[in-house]
């Protein structure tokens, strides 16, 4: 219900998309728009991610491929982060509920209500590495932003009362089960 007040161009453009969809589907059409915070998990692959290039990064160092150093970038701010698995939890719950859903408009946040911050997040993977590491800032790593969020969290109680959802994974669960998928993977580029 917060009127959305996006602050960079990545979140203009999904507020431009809910708005193109707003505009061109007819007003009988159901619009269910999802609004889900930062997600992991067993199965992201991409090193573009934080946690994901933490994870990869440890699990060379557990293999001996690299030295006992990982990278990292501004561990400061604090995210509400959600298991990959609530997430679709969460969609699903909503589509096999969308018809039971009061609006034929309908907004809902994906989210855990509880920021924790990356270096909390690599804090927890420390404690699960089966070797020792040291933690490097390398300043390409920091993104330069425009607009300096120190704590983002989102609340989901409209989504909880819509179709009784919430996360089942804690942010520890979520880390753990990252590495587990990392361990597994020839391949860590």
């Amino acid at each position: 219900t917060t009127p959305p007040r996006p602050l960079d161009a990545y979140s203009r453009s999904k507020y431009a998309a809910e708005m193109a969809l707003t505009d061109v589907l007819p007003e009988s059409a159901r619009l269910i728009v999802v609004r889900p915070v930062n997600h992991s998990g067993a199965g992201q692959v991409s090193r573009n991610f934080a946690l994901a290039s933490f994870a990869a990064q440890i699990v060379a160092i557990e293999r001996g491929e690299s030295e006992p150093r990982i990278s990292v970038g501004d561990l400061s701010k604090a995210r509400d982060f959600l298991d990959v698995r609530d997430v679709v939890e969460a969609y699903v719950g909503l589509l096999s509920n969308a018809d039971r859903l009061d609006d034929r408009r309908a907004c809902f946040n994906v989210a855990s209500g509880r920021p924790e911050t990356l270096a909390h997040l690599l804090d927890t993977m420390r404690a699960h590495a089966l070797r020792p590491f040291e933690v490097t800032v390398d300043p390409k790593l920091i993104r330069p932003a425009k607009v300096d969020i120190p704590t983002m969290a989102c609340d989901a109680a409209r989504l909880r009362a819509a179709i009784g959802w919430a996360p089942r994974f804690s942010a520890e669960d979520m880390v753990v089960d990252l590495l587990s998928f990392w361990r597994g993977r020839r391949d860590l580029s």
